[in-house]
C-alpha cells in the first residue's frame, strides 16, 4: 500500500503518498476502479507477504538458515508487517464465502504486527545466526516503519491471521 509516512498504525482512509512511478501506478488503478460506479470492487492493500517464493528477504533468510551468517542488502532500521500466504488465501475463501456488504470497499490485509529488523537480528542470535546487514547501502526507505490497522478486514469477515512470523523459521 502506499500510504503516507506515520508512526501509528495505517488505516485505510488515510492519505496516500506516491513514492516513486511503482505507488503511483498503484494509487491511480485504485482511483480508476473507485470512479467506475457501474463497478462492485473490492480492493486490497497487501502488506509484505511471505511464503515460499514470496517475500524476498523472509525466502533468502529461510533458504540460508543452514549457514552461522546470513548477510542481507537491507537497512536494519526497517519495521515490516509481514503476513503468510496461507492466511491471505483463508481471508480470500471468507471474503468469497461471505454474505455481508463487502463490495465497494478497501482493506488493509496484513497480519497487524510489525516487526523491526532489529528483532529479527536478536532472534536469530539466540539460535546460533547471525543476520548481517548491510551497513554500506545508500538507499534509504521512504517508509522505514510501516504499522498496519486490519481492524476492518478483521471484523467485516471475522478474520485472524494464524501463522507466526518467527514460526515460519522453526519448520
Amino acid at each position: 500500500a502506499c500510504y503516507f509516512p506515520k508512526t501509528g498504525p495505517h488505516r485505510e482512509d488515510d492519505p496516500l503518498f506516491s513514492y516513486n512511478l511503482y505507488y503511483f501506478s498503484k494509487i491511480l488503478c485504485e482511483k480508476i476502479i473507485q470512479r467506475n460506479k457501474s463497478l462492485r470492487f473490492i480492493i486490497l492493500r497487501l502488506f509484505n507477504i511471505y511464503g515460499t517464493g514470496k517475500n524476498k528477504i523472509i525466502d533468502y533468510i529461510k533458504t540460508n538458515l543452514n549457514k552461522k551468517e546470513i548477510l542481507l542488502q537491507e537497512n536494519i532500521n526497517i519495521e515490516r508487517d509481514f503476513l503468510h500466504v496461507d492466511d491471505f488465501v483463508n481471508l480470500i475463501a471468507k471474503i468469497i464465502h461471505s454474505d455481508e456488504n463487502k463490495f465497494n470497499q478497501i482493506y488493509n490485509v496484513a497480519s497487524g504486527k510489525s516487526y523491526k529488523y532489529v528483532n529479527l537480528k536478536k532472534y536469530f542470535r539466540k539460535k546460533g545466526k547471525k543476520l548481517i546487514f548491510s551497513n554500506n547501502l545508500k538507499f534509504t526507505p521512504p517508509r522505514p516503519t510501516v504499522r498496519v490497522d486490519i481492524k476492518k478486514v478483521q471484523t467485516k469477515f471475522n478474520w485472524l491471521p494464524k501463522k507466526k512470523l518467527f514460526e515460519y523459521f522453526e519448520n
